[in-house]
């Protein structure tokens, strides 16, 4: 199953919110896909947290589903998994390898880490500005 396929399948059965949207940007950035329109989400927006730190409520995590994109985030090139240090215990950041230069190091909030994987399965990451006004839209 292509990455794009699980991620797809991620936001089916999670239905998540802006953070799902954003780290499947990112991830395409490698590809054609990265530049392509987002789908209009279908499904009815989950409920979250007010609060910091940010929660869905009534969302369970999939282990395996977990598992495969760590995996495949991974193999990436230039990109490792690491203890997150913008969110809470037990979550894994994804962290820009030192070698990449950053072409807007502004919009990473803290050292090289750009996403983060939280153990209820949600996911957040930083993206372009217009990037994210359109996955906002999206849904």
């Amino acid at each position: 199953m292509k990455v794009s396929a699980i991620l797809r399948r991620f936001c089916e059965i999670h239905r998540r919110t802006l953070a799902t949207l954003a780290i499947a940007c990112f991830f395409f950035v490698y590809s054609p896909v990265a530049h392509a329109d987002l789908s209009v989400r279908s499904a009815p927006q989950i409920e979250t947290s007010e609060g910091v730190p940010h929660v869905q409520i009534g969302v369970e995590a999939i282990p395996a589903l977990q598992s495969e994109l760590l995996r495949r985030v991974s193999t990436l090139p230039e990109i490792e998994i690491r203890p997150t240090v913008i969110g809470t215990f037990g979550a894994k950041g994804f962290w820009l390898l030192e070698g990449l230069t950053l072409a807007r190091p502004e919009v990473i909030f803290h050292g090289r880490e750009y996403a983060h994987l939280h153990t209820d399965g949600s996911l957040h990451a930083s993206l372009p500005p217009k990037r994210a006004f359109e996955a906002v839209a999206a849904g």
